[in-house]
């Protein structure tokens, strides 16, 4: 089975001033992509996305 894998950091440069780095990745099924491409989208479309603490618990339960 093939999959799609989705990483992001934060904190990795000298300017930041943090002392800490964060590395975070998430992945699915290439056959599952298009469903949760249009899921993401109905959340956005359909949440107030200036709350973003709300639409990230959302995207997070839409991967666990």
């Amino acid at each position: 089975m093939e999959y799609n894998v989705y990483c992001d950091e934060s904190c990795h440069l000298i300017s930041n001033d943090s002392k800490h780095m964060l590395i975070g990745a998430v992945y699915c099924p290439k056959f599952k992509v298009k469903k949760v491409n249009e899921y993401i989208e109905h959340l956005k479309e359909n949440y107030n996305l200036s709350d973003k603490i709300w639409i990230y618990v959302k995207f997070l339960d839409t991967f666990f």
